[in-house]
């Protein structure tokens, strides 16, 4: 089995250019020069305004198909015009991109390119279909009774045999692969396969059905398996022998492939024991089930925080309201205190009034007994001196 390090590297060493050494069947083609009669389906794409003049021979050389991408653009020819398309305005339907990178005889970095921006923004099923597309259009050459069959002898292996793909986007079953092609050829289906793997994965963790998600994931597994092998694949094929394993998804590879695993089986049982890079089926169901409880685990955590900023504000409200009401609290006191200093006041006040009214009345008698004395001494005065005469 390879390494992480040792895929990464494979991974950055696939080139998706085209050039006319690679692929010179498409540069020495030659068709007539014919009016343009095809008509695009309605796409997204404006044409640039740059007229081409017409050669003067009956025949025009055509070269490379060459392709160009930019921030959300992705720039084609057709017929020595310029297409520029408008990634961002893709529809939710691929059967009109998929028709229109046929029409323009596309490279499948355009394949490829469109099939990611698919599966960026969330629609990885269209993706699918466009890779199979790619895939359909790349299939190799099968013999049926010594005719050659599924490849143009002009175009090569990337020429589209037919042109209802509009209808049909991809083959239901793909056409067996042979691994013996070209170093270019191989880097391309490897690079669509491994796309078209990463999207059946995308599929299986949407999929609300488990066994949709279980299909989709064993799809998957299959997938890279295909590109990587298998840990297991201890069968052995004699020399010569040309006969094809096809798997669950229609791809079939030659026997060399299971040479290449099965040398491997020299290796000491140590490090044939090691675990593989793609999980078996029952480890693809823990994984999903495991999957699952990540989820429910994220949306219960999600809730208690939820429930837990909730508490934290009615926490903030109640002691504000507590506050509020020790305020209030004070302020009561504060006045109370003020009420019961001026009843202390009061008392105070009428205790010193009620000793005075006291003194008063004593001192109101004393002034009584002392003018009936002096009114009894005036009579007594006046009345005995008149006696006395």
């Amino acid at each position: 089995m390879p390494s992480v390090q040792s895929v990464d590297r494979f991974l950055d060493s696939i080139d998706l250019s085209i050039t006319p050494s690679c692929n010179p069947a498409l540069a020495k083609s030659k068709v007539p020069a014919t009016p343009i009669q095809q008509v695009l389906p309605p796409t997204p794409v404006s044409i640039a305004p740059i007229s081409l003049p017409l050669l003067e021979s009956s025949t025009v050389e055509l070269r490379p198909i060459p392709f160009t991408f930019g921030p959300e653009r992705l720039s084609l020819l057709h017929h020595g015009h310029p297409l520029s398309y408008d990634l961002n305005l893709l529809p939710d339907d691929p059967i009109g991109p998929i028709t229109l990178l046929g029409a323009t005889q596309s490279e499948p970095g355009a394949y490829l390119v469109a099939a990611a921006h698919y599966r960026r923004t969330g629609r990885s099923r269209a993706a699918c279909k466009v890779i199979r597309a790619l895939l359909g259009k790349h299939a190799p050459a099968t013999r049926a009774g010594g005719v050659l069959t599924g490849k143009n002898k002009e175009n090569g292996p990337f020429h589209q045999a037919s042109s209802s793909l509009a209808k049909s986007p991809a083959p239901s079953v793909f056409t067996p692969i042979d691994v013996n092609t070209t170093a270019h050829d191989a880097a391309v289906l490897r690079s669509a396969i491994l796309v078209l793997a990463a999207c059946q994965l995308d599929i299986s963790r949407d999929s609300s059905s488990p066994e949709e998600r279980i299909a989709h994931a064993t799809a998957a597994q299959e997938l890279f398996r295909t590109i990587y092998g298998t840990k297991n694949d201890l069968i052995s094929s004699k020399s010569g022998n040309t006969s094809t394993d096809v798997n669950a998804l229609g791809l079939a590879f030659a026997d060399h492939t299971r040479k290449l695993s099965t040398a491997n089986n020299s290796l000491p049982i140590s490090m044939s024991k090691q675990t593989s890079g793609v999980p078996t089926a029952p480890a693809s169901t823990r994984i999903l089930a495991l999957e699952d409880e990540l989820r429910l685990t994220r949306i219960a955590k999600s809730t208690i925080e939820a429930d837990l900023a909730a508490a934290k504000k009615r926490q903030e409200r109640t002691d504000l309201s507590v506050r509020e009401a020790e305020t209030r609290s004070r302020d009561a006191y504060r006045l109370l205190e003020t009420e019961r200093d001026e009843v202390h006041n009061l008392k105070r006040r009428l205790v010193e009034t009620e000793r005075k009214v006291s003194e008063m009345e004593q001192s109101a008698a004393g002034a009584e007994s002392r003018v009936w004395v002096r009114l009894r001494d005036m009579v007594y005065d006046q009345f005995g001196s008149t006696r006395g005469f």
